[in-house]
């Protein structure tokens, strides 16, 4: 299935990679990033494999660091007094991220979404990857889930759990689509909750529809055993978040719903804040995605505002046609850093004539806002496409997370429209300086 009028956001490629029969990859970079898959002790390979499992282990891949409670980085008290970090000064980018086994992270380079935290000195990430015994091109479907790493120094990553545990399969999941999210789960958030535990929400693929989506959770102790909610805790609401008929005036194709979400506690109102993406249409306008905000006491009942708190930009603008995988980051003297991915009409221009069957050209933004309602975005991309690098052709999937007096936004890149449309991916990072 391709993109419908191509203004899915760059992560969603993954769900039509999972759930349908697409193109065969072609070229010369077709084939893997490394062609040795390990096959190491046998692991079960149902939906649910990583749920229940001990508190610190999976499958005697231990983790080595005891993570204590989300603190804000390393600094010190009188550090954090100081911070305020309301206003960040130019980014400068890593090259991508490398392992320490030397491998891939995923055969074919299908790892994306990164949702960060530093935690006890570690960083650690969250993303989204696709596994599967016969590639989707040739007939088969592929899983799309979780995987697991972690870093020291946030360039490279320990990919233990990450690496197949059975012969013939790309990746490891630790969170695994399960049944009503049974076409894949993608785009994590993760956050500490007030308890202590891990909590991830994520984008559900739903078992009723392709292409339809809400916004599903599950929880955890070390961040590699999980257990799912069964059943979205979010849905979408308003006219702007539901599905729209692709094929009237038989509607027999509709799509859209809530996804790509971004969540964040916050100890002085004692609530969460979640930013996500819906698609759907508005009153005159074509069905496309704005990104919306809802708060909730529990994390569990949402309350969203009717309506979206960031539409594409004025005519002209780097995301006049698009906005949408935002990620908030919660400023220590007040208020929210708001990153995201959009592109623009000429960008649109690009993928002429259906060139853009999975991802489209765009690029990270920035806004902030005061309240967390009300937000201002900068009038050019923060993590704009370089020519000639490894993110030529897009960069995405943004996370951001505070480190010492700086922050670092994880994100994921292709240099190359077939690359792109290959999901053929590089992760890397960008730090930028608080100036007050």
């Amino acid at each position: 299935m391709r993109i419908p009028e191509r203004r899915f956001a760059a992560s969603l490629a993954f769900a039509i990679l999972a759930s349908c029969g697409c193109t065969s990859p072609s070229g010369p970079d077709a084939g893997p990033r490394d062609a040795e898959i390990p096959g190491v002790d046998a692991r079960p390979a149902s939906a649910d494999a990583s749920l229940g499992l001990d508190a610190g282990a999976l499958d005697g891949r231990p983790s080595d660091v005891e993570f204590p409670d989300a603190t804000l980085a390393d600094a010190s008290a009188a550090d954090v007094d100081a911070l305020r970090c309301r206003s960040l000064g130019s980014f400068t980018r890593s090259a991508p991220l490398t392992s320490t086994s030397g491998k891939p992270f995923h055969p074919y380079g299908m790892t994306s979404d990164p949702s960060v935290l530093f935690e006890g000195g570690h960083y650690r990430m969250w993303l989204t990857s696709v596994d599967w015994t016969t590639p989707p091109w040739l007939g088969g479907v592929g899983t799309m889930g979780t995987a697991y790493l972690e870093s020291t120094d946030g360039q490279i990553w320990d990919d233990r759990w990450i690496a197949p545990t059975l012969p013939g399969h790309q990746v490891s999941l630790v969170l695994p689509p399960g049944t009503f999210d049974s076409r894949g789960v993608e785009t994590p958030s993760v956050l500490r909750g007030p308890d202590g535990a891990l909590r991830e929400y994520y984008t559900a693929d739903l078992a009723v529809a392709e292409n339809q989506w809400a916004i599903g959770m599950a929880t955890s102790i070390d961040g590699l055993s999980w257990t799912r909610r069964e059943g979205p805790v979010f849905v979408g609401q308003s006219d702007w978040e539901q599905p729209t008929c692709l094929d009237p005036p038989s509607c027999t194709v509709t799509v859209g719903g809530v996804l790509e979400p971004s969540v964040v506690w916050e100890p002085s109102s004692g609530r969460y804040l979640m930013a996500y993406a819906g698609f759907g249409p508005l009153p005159g306008e074509l069905a496309t995605m704005r990104i919306g905000l809802a708060t909730s006491s529990d994390g569990l009942t949402w309350t969203p505002r009717p309506d979206p708190a960031l539409g594409g930009g004025p005519a002209g603008a780097w995301d006049e046609q698009l906005v949408s995988h935002a990620n908030l980051l919660a400023a220590p003297g007040g208020g929210y850093h708001l990153f995201y991915f959009g592109y623009s009409k000429a960008e649109e221009a690009e993928c002429a004539n259906d060139a853009c069957s999975s991802l489209m050209p765009g690029a990270v933004g920035h806004a902030f806002s005061e309240d967390g309602v009300h937000f201002t975005r900068e009038p050019a991309p923060v993590l704009p496409r370089r020519p000639g690098q490894f993110d030529a052709f897009l960069t995405a999937g943004p996370s951001a997370v505070l480190v010492g007096n700086q922050v670092w936004v994880f994100y994921f890149a292709s240099d190359t429209l077939e690359h792109a449309q290959q999901l053929n991916l590089e992760l890397a990072f960008a730090t930028a300086p608080c100036l007050d």
